[in-house]
């Protein structure tokens, strides 16, 4: 049964989110702003398609192979540098503490509906708020604290539903539009998320969830992924499932580079 949430309770998971935006700034602030780990020849792969995507579509199509990772993350990046007209990591250091600010919070509304004492989820909270592990990445430019958020809100969401809750069409695209962003951002999350959106699309049908609104969400998510493989099809002048990064990729790419 879904539990109701009090007013006070409800003060003290925007406190710890709250709390967990600021420990992220607070290491930002002593790591540097400008803070990010480069490769052995000075690279950061994220940092470098991010600049090379600014330099528009015509240079990506006659040097496409430097592109190997996934490529959101890169214009996450890129549009950061385009705001600032800059390449300062200040506003995506902000956005990334965001992320984790509200992962804590996911945290303690996680806890909660579990049925955890508060103590007990304020203590988890906070205990991931201060993590060394969890503050490095996200102190850094990686796609970690990003894809963290996602997983903690699409449990968040199933348990909503599992005990009985109740979700607003929002809440259905934001699964979707995550869950894309999620494989644009890291390609090989595409089957941990099939396999968690197959449970959680399972529930919410035997939950009874508008069928409408859940079946708009689902081609949202594939007309997204559509776009993104047509955008690489052409960038690469050949079909390529999702990133060209190694695998089966590497085979069946057609551009003669």
């Amino acid at each position: 049964m879904l539990k109701l949430v009090r007013r006070s309770d409800n003060h003290l998971f925007k406190v710890l989110a709250v709390f967990g935006f600021f420990v992220a700034l607070c290491v930002d602030f002593f790591r540097g702003f400008e803070y990010v780990i480069l490769q052995a020849d000075g690279r950061n792969d994220y940092v470098t398609q991010a600049e090379e995507m600014l330099r528009g579509w015509s240079y990506m199509l006659s040097n496409p192979n430097p592109l190997g990772h996934g490529i959101g993350f890169s214009f996450l990046i890129a549009l950061t540098f385009l705001i600032s007209n800059s390449t300062s990591f200040v506003i995506m250091k902000i956005l990334l503490a965001i992320c984790h600010g509200t992962s804590t919070y996911l945290i303690a509304r996680i806890g909660f509906q579990i049925g955890l004492k508060k103590p007990f989820w304020v203590l988890a909270s906070v205990l991931y708020a201060v993590d060394p592990f969890i503050l490095f990445s996200v102190s850094d430019i990686t796609t970690e604290p990003i894809i963290t958020l996602f997983v903690l809100y699409w449990a968040f969401l199933f348990l909503r539903v599992m005990k009985g809750g109740n979700l607003d069409n929002l809440h259905l695209l934001l699964f979707s539009l995550s869950g894309f962003y999620s494989v644009f951002a890291r390609p090989n999350s595409i089957l941990p998320f099939a396999m968690i959106a197959t449970f959680i699309l399972y529930k919410w049908i035997k939950a009874r969830v508008n069928k409408v609104v859940l079946s708009f969400s689902v081609t949202i998510f594939l007309s997204l992924l559509i776009v993104y493989e047509f955008i690489l099809t052409k960038l690469y002048a050949g079909f390529v499932f999702l990133s060209p990064a190694g695998g089966y990729n590497a085979e069946v790419m057609c551009s003669k580079v």
